[in-house]
């Protein structure tokens, strides 16, 4: 049997998803997102979402960016609500930890809300 072998490089800024797989001889750039399950047979470049088994880039981390910026606050609002239904009232602060990012002045979105009630009523209004 004749060994196999080589050098793996992963850059700084990596997320990967559950259960990821890395072969041999792969370059991860810098500021990449790897998708649950995939496997990175080649090299991906800096700043790209990649995914899939052979994985594959599939926009660029700027594009996943802006995508998120528009899609995350209608999931929370999704989960405000559901919450309701479930619980009967809706969540306090502290149930809420990951959508402070929208009322918490000191966040890296600087608040869209101004308040964590002010967040709680607009989530109410995305139901109707």
């Amino acid at each position: 049997m004749i060994n196999s072998s080589g050098k793996v490089t992963i850059g700084s800024n990596i997320y990967f998803g559950a259960d990821c797989m890395v072969l041999k001889g792969v370059t991860i750039g810098d500021n990449c997102i790897i998708g649950a399950g995939s496997i990175v047979s080649k090299s991906i470049p800096s700043n790209s979402v990649a995914l899939g088994n052979p994985c594959r880039v599939v926009c660029s981390f700027e594009e996943y960016y802006q995508k998120r910026l528009k899609k995350a606050p209608m999931e929370a609002a999704e989960l405000v609500n559901a919450f309701y239904e479930r619980k009967r009232h809706y969540p306090l602060p502290n149930e809420l930890t990951e959508e402070e990012i929208y009322y918490k002045s000191d966040s890296t979105f600087g608040g869209r809300f101004n308040s964590f009630d002010e967040f709680i009523e607009w989530c109410k209004q995305q139901k109707k």
